[in-house]
């Protein structure tokens, strides 16, 4: 784990680098007086799914494309 303390990758720095780049977008194209918008704005709430639910949309996709 120390190469991940000086160099930390997965879900949550990935969304980090989005979320950055959306907010800055956003930022730039707003209109003066609105609400400033944060990097903490756009990153998913929820990026973990129970068991039954992921398999169910697991499930949903086979079905669609016919398996």
């Amino acid at each position: 784990m120390i190469f991940y303390e000086t160099e930390p990758f997965g879900f949550e720095v990935e969304m980090l680098g989005f979320a950055i780049v959306a907010s800055t977008i956003v930022n730039v194209m707003r209109k003066k007086g609105t609400k400033v918008a944060k990097p903490e704005d756009f990153i998913p709430k929820s990026k973990e799914r129970g068991l039954k639910e992921t398999l169910g949309f697991v499930s949903a996709i086979n079905e669609g494309l016919g398996g």
